[in-house]
Formats: structure tokens, sequence, C-alpha cells
């Protein structure tokens, strides 16, 4: 029977296991078709973050602000949100989060809004208006001056500006219609015109080439169109007979002439220009700004310079591709057009003073480039070089990975067919990774990419092979992920021109490897190539200078893939390719000194052959070979069978249609080599277990999300010693990985969402509950959903039930309060067991943990303050903390908001249900001279309500016990317990403590804490209360619980004393109404990667009675002259007695079991220390108790045998 893994997966990235892979992570990160971009704070936190609209995707993207103009990776904030014609982003409900409102074009024509319920995480969607009519433009403004921001939209079919109503309690009126004379209207602003202390509308519309506004006459309504500039009369955008606003879209405004009324700016189709606003609603005549020769997409009109006065920035589109800026001179005369900044392809912008320092920053979408760009203000409106929020990965063709910047995780690299890169991104640890860094864009069409040690400096170089430009070249590693610049191997294409017969000496190349090929320890360079059907290699002379091309054959028609492994056991690399002209697999025996034989055919079966590999399928010591064929739908293998000979082909699959790439490693952990396949016309990454002696499963789908999948690796991306799978896709430009969990394939699993909208079902924009308790039935395990709201039981075959943990705060809103399943080896997975929940009360709960660490005198050591909330409020509110008054404080990760002596303040804004806050702090402890003293601070935890009164608070008390010893790795339990046997009483909840440090040599890479517990304590009611780092929680079928630190990159204490250090807190409960003195032990075993254990100290427990004793051994006072230390406790082989008292007479020593049987005894001892061997008791409780030789007891101690 294999275990059942009760997971409580705590502070990870979400994970949705197919079968036993997670769902796909994007690595490229790539944004598509981004068009309006919006700087605001989304998440709450007082800063400014960046969304923007993904158009190809049909996403709303925010990159977070991090400070110092560091952004997140892009995290999706709404999906399924397609044709965006115009966005809102405000606070329209009053709660002090911003909200997303959309208007959506054709087919969906609607106004729909999203709650921001805090953090920049979004209810599902509300409409506000649909109708067949689409909306151009929205623009939110406070119409009727009830305090609240209405909604203004512009719909060109029906020619119509209109207003919606905030009616509040999240609810908008119905279309309330300005004027349905603004043919085909465009776009809606709103602004004071007339100097009424109201807010006026304008429109700008395009059959009619008008400027308009429409005077707000109170309570709602509106006064007449009255148009500013000259318009088309006849409303015939045809005809000649044009307005001098041609074809107007968009309309906005400041005071530009400083004389404190708000003047229209307009754009049309030719032009952009002004008119100024005269006073009484009157405008003097067109003031033209400028003429570009092509289309302005988006206008901002802010102070870039400086200088008082408002400036226009405008996107052209057109042959220079600018970020133009328009200077205003003062009085309202602008300068000609200056280049602020350039990109390339279609642009939308975004200002704000994005670092909070007094200046205004730009921000611009490029649509057909994929690209976000921030340039941040430098001083008087000059811009900074542009910083990348997100590049594109356009065509993916070939991917690998490896330790790219030396760090000890695993990179990944990137060629890219459309946009001509090598590129790589770097891991940072946890799944994440890095935007891209772009190695070379000197090549044209590169299909394969590889890495490898080219010139033994050890650090890993890359290589590349390009069609377009004939290019075989690689690129040194300076160190640290840096790249040096493209050096040929082969003779290439210098022309770039493919089709004029100056060809390079490998024309069109398809693929790349690295290999020690001659034997002389350093690593040679095969290529394989389409149009002169040529397998070749190239000797590394040293230091990365190569030799000329050697030719191992050309009669590879339409050379696709080749590969290097010993084929015939000799000792050297043999070279395999995969052509498909004349649709063979051969291979080429390696004679030594650089010299192949001929070519040896293993196979001419497969139609359009795609991509090959090499290893041993089938367990008999020798390598067999894969194929992937595109046009037959194969994959398939061919067993080696000695002396260079292959077996007729066996076909694993023909389930993948069209597939494109081939790979295989030993993904379930059996030990065997299974087989993983990337087809194009499904999209699919799939696998199939090796089931032994040359057998193969049905194909198992990790993913049909990787459209027109290209290509794949197998590699431990995220460190946890299993194999992950990355894919590269060509046309959503995606590479992405999967996370493998292979501890078992049968799983009941689903999610704890928050229910926004209470109708029972679990909706794409709703949010999941971390930390809700689910249990498995009949093995009465209980799990924490992780942050997501995902929960996951991993065990057997059988049937079972799940259902959740009632918290009085939340009712179930499902259907379900149970689900009964029965898993098989052809159902192995119970997916979507989803609870839905709905708060019953408004209740602020937010628990909070002060830790602290060793508390060594005269040392600066780690505190750490955690917070969660477990109520239905989202909170913003102080931290407060009070330290003792002889500990001073040193520094903090996070800056306090103040400090006022021993009292530090930090805020929290919007604290969502059940996220938590982590702050890490290091205080110097007192000297030794307060060795001893109870050092007490104290945490407080506030609400705050919109007037910063105080509603809620919440507090923990750290009691720590000045010491000069130091012990890196310990455990504490509270309660203590009085006495060496830890007394305490019955049915006490029980909080350990385990803390950790990394005292070796090197980084830890994966911090693992395991901790047996005790058959004692009810193992359902653990909680995980605190840690130093993100971390997965588990509970084994056994009752060992382990909390793993993935990727957490722990320094060595030799590095940095403070960041080597981290720990893990926990509740959990005893069994009810224990038997007195009942003992209850813990003991920490902390795994540094994969180096022997580190053992904690064991904390024992006794359940308490009126003697503390088992019958037949009584409890004795311990004075100064019967004091003993027994050590080492716990034992294993031996344990020794020192009596600290001076021995004037003889003693006994006797050693019981908990049930009072005597087991050992020694008599008439003289001396103050004895010693005994105890290797043969069994793991257990034991009491050692000393009498005189007239049988007074003199001491007991009890001991451990583990």
């Amino acid at each position: 029977m294999k275990k059942t893994l009760l997971f409580l997966l705590l502070l990870m990235s979400t994970i949705l296991i197919k079968a036993q892979f997670g769902e796909q992570n994007i690595i490229s990160k790539t944004i598509s078709n981004p068009t309006i971009i919006e700087t605001k704070d989304i998440d709450g936190d007082g800063d400014l973050d960046v969304i923007v609209v993904a158009d190809g995707r049909d996403e709303i993207i925010c990159y977070e602000n991090l400070g110092g103009w560091t952004f997140s990776p892009q995290r999706i904030i709404l999906k399924n949100v397609s044709n965006i014609s115009s966005m809102s982003i405000e606070d329209f409900n009053g709660d002090g989060n911003l909200d997303i409102v959309i208007s959506r074009s054709t087919p969906i024509n609607k106004i729909t809004w999203y709650k921001n319920i805090g953090g920049g995480y979004f209810d599902s969607a509300r409409d506000i208006f649909s109708s067949n009519i689409y909306a151009s433009a929205i623009y939110s403004s406070d119409i009727d001056n009830d305090g609240d921001l209405d909604l203004l939209s512009a719909t060109p079919n029906n020619h119509m500006i209109s207003w919606f109503e905030n009616l509040g309690n999240d609810q908008f009126g119905s279309q309330q219609v300005i004027t349905n004379n603004a043919l085909s209207a465009r776009d809606v602003f709103s602004a004071d015109i007339d100097n009424d202390g109201d807010l006026d509308v304008l429109s700008a519309s395009f059959n009619d080439d008008k400027i308009a506004w429409y005077e707000n006459t109170g309570g709602g309504s509106f006064g007449s169109q009255q148009v500013i500039n000259y318009p088309d009369l006849d409303g015939n955008p045809f005809n000649l007979s044009n307005g001098n606003a041609d074809e107007a879209k968009i309309v906005s405004g400041s005071d530009f002439d400083n004389d404190s009324d708000f003047d229209v700016l307009y754009v049309a189709k030719n032009n952009i220009g002004w008119h100024e606003n005269l006073g009484g609603g009157a405008f003097g005549s067109q003031k033209n700004i400028d003429y570009p020769s092509g289309s302005i997409l988006s206008v901002k009109i802010v102070d870039i310079d400086e200088d008082g006065d408002n400036d226009i920035l405008a996107t052209i589109d057109d042959l220079t591709d600018i970020i133009a800026l328009y200077e205003n001179l003062g009085g309202g005369i602008f300068s000609s057009k200056q280049t602020l900044t350039t990109h390339s392809g279609t642009a939308y912008i975004s200002t704000n003073d994005i670092d909070g320092d007094g200046d205004i920053d730009v921000f611009s979408s490029l649509y057909l480039s994929d690209i976000v760009f921030g340039y941040e203000n430098i001083g008087g409106g000059i811009m900074s070089l542009p910083r990348l929020l997100s590049i594109s990965s356009n065509t993916v063709s070939s991917i690998y990975s490896s330790d790219l910047d030396g760090d000890g995780d695993m990179d990944v690299l990137s060629a890219t067919f459309g946009d001509n890169k090598i590129a790589w991104y770097e891991n940072l640890g946890g799944g994440s990774f890095g935007l891209q860094k772009i190695i070379s864009t000197n090549v044209k069409g590169p299909r394969g990419v590889h890495a490898a040690d080219l010139n033994g400096d050890g650090y890993i170089d890359v290589l590349s092979a390009s069609g377009n430009d004939d290019k075989i070249a690689w690129y040194e590693n300076l160190g640290n992920g840096v790249f040096g610049s493209q050096q040929f191997i082969n003779i290439p294409d210098l022309d770039g021109n493919s089709s004029n017969g100056v060809n390079g000496n490998a024309d069109d190349p398809t693929s790349v490897y690295a290999i020690d090929l001659d034997g002389d320890g350093d690593i040679d360079v095969l290529s394989s190539s389409f149009r002169d059907d040529k397998i070749a290699w190239y000797e590394n002379l040293g230091n990365g200078v190569f030799g000329s091309q050697q030719i191992i054959t050309t009669i590879a028609d339409f050379a696709q893939f080749v590969f290097a492994i010993d084929i015939d056991g000799d000792g050297d690399a043999d070279v395999i390719s995969a052509s498909s002209g004349d649709k063979k697999i051969a291979w080429y025996e390696n004679l030594g000194g650089g010299t192949f034989g001929i070519q040896r055919i293993i196979s001419t079966n497969t139609i359009t052959l795609e991509n090959i590999y090499a290893i041993d399928l089938d367990g008999d010591g020798d390598v067999d070979v894969l194929s992937a064929s595109f046009n037959d739908d194969k994959i398939a293998w061919y067993e080696n069978l000695g002396g260079g000979n292959f077996g007729v082909q066996k076909i694993i699959s023909t389930s993948a249609d069209g597939p494109r790439f081939v790979y295989a490693s030993d993904l379930d952990g059996d030990g065997d080599a299974d087989v993983i396949s990337a087809s194009a016309w499904d999209d699919k990454i799939a696998w199939y277990e090796n089931l032994g002696g040359g057998n193969f499963g049905v194909q198992k789908i990790i993913s049909t999300n990787a459209d027109d999948a290209e290509c794949l690796f197998a590699e431990d991306i995220d460190g946890d010693g299993d194999i992950d799978i990355l894919s590269g896709s060509l046309s959503d430009d995606k590479i992405a990985w999967y996370e493998n969990f292979f501890k078992s394939t049968y799983q009941l699993k689903g999610k704890v969402f928050y229910d926004s909208n209470q109708n029972a079902s679990l909706d794409s924009n709703e949010f999941g509950l971390s930390f809700i308790q689910t249990q498995l039935l009949p093995n009465s395990l209980t799990s924490f959903t992780y942050n997501t709201g995902y929960y996951f039981f991993a065990t057997d075959t059988g049937i079972y039930t799940v259902n959740f943990i009632p918290n009085s705060l939340w009712y179930l809103t499902t259907d379900s309060s149970s689900y009964t399943k029965t898993l098989t080896n052809s159902y192995p997975v119970a997916d979507s067991l989803n609870f839905g929940f709905y708060p019953n009360t408004i209740q602020t709960t937010i628990e909070s943990e002060l830790t602290g660490a060793f508390p060594r005198c005269n040392d600066t050591i780690n505190y750490w303050v955690n917070i969660r909330n477990e109520g239905t409020t989202t909170p913003n509110g102080i931290l407060h903390l009070q330290l003792d008054d002889s500990i001073s404080f040193v520094s903090s990760v996070i800056a306090p908001d103040s400090i006022v002596g021993q009292h530090i303040y930090w805020h929290f804004d919007s604290l969502f249900f059940y996220a938590e806050e982590m702050i890490n702090l290091q205080v110097q402890m007192p000297p030794f001279t307060s060795m001893g003293d109870t050092l007490t601070s104290i945490l407080n935890v506030y609400e705050l309500d919109g007037s910063n009164n105080i509603v809620y608070t919440n507090s923990d008390t750290l009691n720590q016990v000045l010491v000069c010893a130091y012990d890196p790795n310990d455990k504490t339990v509270l309660p203590k317990g009085t006495g060496s046997q830890g007394f305490i009483a019955n049915n006490q909840p029980m909080e350990y403590l385990i803390r950790f440090q990394n005292t070796g040599n090197d980084t830890a890479l994966t911090v693992m804490v395991r901790d047996q517990l005790d058959d004692n304590l009810d193992w359902s009611s653990l909680k995980p209360l605190a840690s130093s780092h993100p971390m997965q929680v588990w509970i084994e079928q056994d009752g060992e619980a382990v909390f793993k630190f993935e990727n957490i990159m722990l320094l060595d204490s030799n590095v940095d004393f403070l960041g080597s250090q981290g720990f893990v807190k926990f509740s959990i409960n005893q069994k009810p109404n224990l038997a007195p003195n009942t003992p209850i032990f813990n003991t920490g075993h902390i795994y540094f990667d994969y180096n022997p254990a580190v053992i904690t100290n064991t904390v024992l427990n006794t359940i308490d009675d009126t003697t503390g004793l088992p019958v037949s051994v009584q409890e004795i006072t311990f004075t100064e002259t019967n004091e003993i230390i027994v050590f080492p406790n716990p034992f294993t082989e031996f344990i020794t007695i020192y009596y600290k008292a001076k021995i004037n007479t003889a003693y006994h020593v006797s050693l019981y079991d908990m049930s009072g049987k005597e087991l050992l005894k020694r008599e008439n001892i003289t001396n103050n220390k004895t010693e005994f061997d105890v290797s043969q008791l069994k793991n257990g409780i034991y009491i050692i108790v000393g009498t005189d030789t007239n049988g007074k007891k003199l001491f007991s101690e009890r001991i451990i045998a583990q």
C-alpha cells in the first residue's frame, strides 16, 4: 500500500495537477498585442502598478511595482475579456480599492465592471450595459455631484453620448442619453467647461467631424449639443465637404493658456489641435498643433518638463514610430513635434509618477512587438533608456536547459525564429523566472540551441544554429550569465541571402549539438543542415577555437536533427541523424580520432521525420532510438540489438497529431526512461509511461495549451528531485514548464473558493481561499488549502470521501458538502471537488505571531513578524511592535513607518481573506550581564476604520530567556512545562518552534524539516502558524510532518549570518484526556539539500497528575545537594550519570520502564560518575532513580532511548 500523503501547501504558486504534472507555467511571459495601458495602485499598497490590456490573449495584466523601478512578473488579473475598446480604473464603490470598468466591442457589446475585493483581486463580472451597440469609449466622472463616480459612454452605431448613474451598493442605473447627434461617436470626456462647479461633457464624433460639449444643468440633466469646431454639416465623411476636425476620434483638454478655464484638445484623422475656452461656454477657432504623417493613437496631457504648464504627448503610428512631445511654450503656444522616445510598432501610453520622485514618467505598450516599456523622467522631460516590463519571444523554435549563471538551478535557453533571437531566462527559484535576457539578435531564422562549456573555463556557453544566414555560432559565458559576442564556428552566409547561391558551408542548419567526439577531453560541435543534406562536426582546438568543418555525410536528405551518444558501447560518441527527405533515421560509427564510418540506416518507415532521441528504453544496458514523424503521427522506438544493429520500428503512439519533438527521461521515479512528445496540430504535450521490457502505456496528456507545439526538454526545474518538463510553441510564442508530482497518481483535488456572486459554481474570476480545512475519509486526514484555494490528497486506489471542516464565519454556497469517489487504475484522479463559501457574518480576525531567533547575548538576531487574515473583512491597519527595554532595534527588510523609542510601527493595506504578511527585522540583544533575564516583546495588530479609529486589536507576546551559549538548530515547545519532565496540564494545546541555520560552506537550495509527531498528539489538528520563508507542508501516513522550503537559497553563515537562518512554527493539540504521566516528546530533523540530517534537541512534556511519576516510582524535590546531569539524553547505546554533590557514601542507581518495572541496577557506587550500557533497551521513555544504602531517594530523571 502506498503512503497516503496529506499536503498542506502554503505560500506556493498555483498547482493544478493533470495526472502527475502541474498546469502550464509560462516562462517567457510574453504579452500578446498589448493595447490600453494605465498606471494605478491596483493592489492598494501605496505605489503605482502598471495595468495592460493584452488583446491577443483576452487578458488584463498587472505588473506590480516593487519599488526602485523593479516590477513583478506579469500577473493575470482578468481573463476572458476580449475586444476591449476602453477601460477605466477607479474606486467606483468607495471601499478604497480601485475597480475596473471595460467596454467591449463586437460581438460582446457590453460595459462591464469588476469589483476589486482587495489586493488587486477581482470579483466576477457585473454588466452595467449590454446591447447590440458597442461603446467605443467610456469615462468616469461624478456627473450628478453626489460624491461617487458615474460612467459616460460613446456608442458609434447609434451616435449616442450617454451616462450611467452610480447608485451605490455596487449598482449602476440604466442608460441616460445626453445626445444622439454625435455621428459615429468615438470619444467622451468630462470637465467643468463653464466654471459653474459641475462637470460638463465633451464628445468627438467621426462621421460629422464634430468636437462638441453638453452643459450639465444639474440633477443629471444636460443641455443641447454645442459644437466647438467647424463640423461636416452634411455628416457624409466620403465627400469633400469635411469639417476641420476630419474624422475626429479623441477629445480631451486642460488649461493650456493658464487663464483658469478648460481648453479643449482634439485628435482627428490628419491633425491634432485645440480650442481656447473664451469663457461662458464659448470657444475660439481651431489652433492646429501638428499635421503628423501617421495616425495618432493616444495622447496624454502632462507637465513633462516640470515648467508649470501642461504639455502634450502623443504616439504616432508612422515610419518614425515615436512618442512625440509638443511642448507648451506658454500662452497655449506649442512647439513643433519633438521626439521624446522612439518605439517599434503601434503604441499606447500612460503617464504618472511611478517612482514617487515628483516628475512624470512614461509607459508604453507596443501592439505589434508585444512589449511593455517604462521610461524614467530623469529631469526636465529627459527620458531614460527604455526599461522592459515585458518582451516578446516570437515563434519559439528550440529550447534547452542548463545552469547558465552558476547559481545551482536550471535556467532556460531559447531560440525564437520570428524575432531572430537567442535568449535566456534566469531561474529565480520557486518555479519563477526572470524576464528574457537577450544573448544575440545577430541570427536569421534560428532553428537550434544548445549549451555546454566550450572553452573549459567552468561556465556554460551557448550554441546556436540559424537557417537563414547559415550560421553555427557560439557565445562565451563571461560569468554570472553575461555572454560575449557571437563567434562563428562554420563559414556562414554573410549576406544572409539564402537564395543567391552564395551560401555558408552549412546550408540552412537545423540543429546543433555539443559533445566530445575525438576523445581529447574538450567539447566538439555537431550540426545538421537542411539544404545541403549534411551532417558535420567541428573540432574544438582549445579555448573555444574551432577547426574547419569535417563532413560526416552528405546523404541525409533534408537533414532535420543530429544527436550523439555511444551506440555500440565502445566508449566513444557515435552520431545519429534524422532526415525528412529520405525518411531516414541513421547512425554513423565513431571510428576514433574524429573519423566516422558510413551511414547505417536504422529505419525509413517515417513520413516527415522531425526529431530523434537516444536512450536505453528497455533496460538492457544499450542505447535505443526514438523518433517523432509529423505526417504519420508516429512516436516510435527502435531496439538496439547490439553490434550496431537495430530492430524494426515499434510504435509507441499515433495519438499525437503532428508530432514535432520527442524526448525521454524518468518521469515517474521508477528507474526507467519514459517518453515525452510535443505535437503541433493538437497543441499537445504528452507522456508515455515505460512499463518495462520495451512496453509503453497509453498517451497521458500534460497540456493541450501549447499552440503549435514545436520543442521540449526535461530537467529538474524546481530542484525538488524529480524531472519537470519544458515546452516551446510556435503560434502562441510560449516557453512554459510543467511541474512533476510523482508521489502518487491517485488523487482527489479541488478548490475552496470565495463565491462572490453566490451562484454555487466556480466562475473564472472567483478566487480561492487559502488555509481552509478539508478532510479525507476514511483516512481522517486534514488538508489546508494553499494560497490559490487548491487542495489535493495523494492516496491509493479505493473509496474516499472528501468533506470540509466547517468555519463559523463562512457558509457553504455549493450544492455538495462532501464528495465520495472511487479511485481505480482507469480513474486515478477525482478533480473539481470544489467547495464555495460566502461570509455569513462580518468579522475581523487577524492572527499575529512574533518569533525570535536564538536569544544569544551581545548578538544581533532576527525577529519575524507574521500576520494572517482569518476573518471576513479585508482590513487596513497598523502593526505595533514594542521591544523589551533591553533590546535595541537595528534594521528591517521592510522599513518601519515610524520608530518612537522601543515602539516600531508598520502599516498594512487591504489584507485579503486568509492572506499573510511577514516582516523580518534585526534586533540587538543585551550583554552577558543580563544572562538569565526574561526578555518580553509584544506585537499588537490594529485595524483602522476610514477615520483612523482603532476598531480591532490582537496581540502576541514573545518571552525569551537570554543565554550566552548558542544552538543554531534547535527546537522549543510552549508550554515548556515544569521540571525536567516538562509537566503540563491535560488537553493543553502545544506550540512547537524549530529554528535552523545553514552552518555549511555553501548556499542551501532546499531545506527540509521532518518531524515525527508523537502518537499522543492529534495529527489532524496541526496548524502551521508562521515561517521565515515560503514552504510546503504535509503529513505522511505514519505521522511525520514535513516542512519543505524549496529554492530557499539559504546563504551559509560565513557569508551572511542573519541571512542563513530560518524557522517554522506550528500548533497541534493533544489527543483528548491522556492518562497521567503520558510523555509527549518531539525532535526535529533538518536536511540542508542532500546532506545528512541535523538533529535538534528533544523537547519533552508529560501529562501531570498529583504525583508526577508512575506507580512504584515517586517524584522528589531537587536541590543543589542532589542535582544530577544525565547525558546524552536522548541516548542510543551508553548513558552517563554525573552527580554534582560531593559523595560521602555509597549509593545505588536503578532504571525503570514506564510501568515501574526495574530493568537495570548498579549498587554501591562510590564516585560521582557512572556509566550504563543501555544498547539493548527499546526506544521509549525510562526513569532512572538513585537511592542511598538505606533506600532514601536521592534523585530521579526521565530519559529517552532512540
